[in-house]
């Protein structure tokens, strides 16, 4: 992990997010160590409440927290998610339009490393 093996603790403190959506809600859950004195992102956890997504979203999940222990500069997953969009068009949560769940995830994301003060 960032460079180096390091072995998931028992404990990790997270926060789960919840994306409200017409078609269901989605959670995001990301939780966090201490690693060198430093806040960081160590896994992403996401759920849809349509049983059809569980296969991208344990996909997604899987290559999300993969990259989040590799290291590294991270601020290309935020754009690179928020520039996914919707055949069907997007959704509106929370007053904010979003262009796919994926991109909704990608803005919980940022705003997560921005709470922590994880930025590169």
């Amino acid at each position: 992990m960032f460079g180096e093996h390091v072995d998931r603790p028992e404990v990790l403190d997270g926060i789960t997010y919840k994306i409200p959506r017409e078609n269901g809600s989605v959670y995001v859950t990301i939780n966090d160590m201490i690693y060198n004195e430093v806040h960081r992102p160590y896994e992403i956890f996401v759920r849809c409440d349509d049983p059809n997504t569980n296969e991208w979203t344990t996909a997604l999940t899987r290559v999300l927290s993969a990259t989040l222990r590799k290291g590294g500069k991270l601020s290309f997953l935020i754009d690179e998610l928020l520039q996914v969009h919707s055949p069907a068009g997007g959704f509106w949560s929370k007053g904010k339009f979003y262009p796919s769940t994926v991109a909704a995830i990608g803005e919980v994301i940022n705003k997560h490393f921005e709470s922590i003060g994880f930025q590169e």
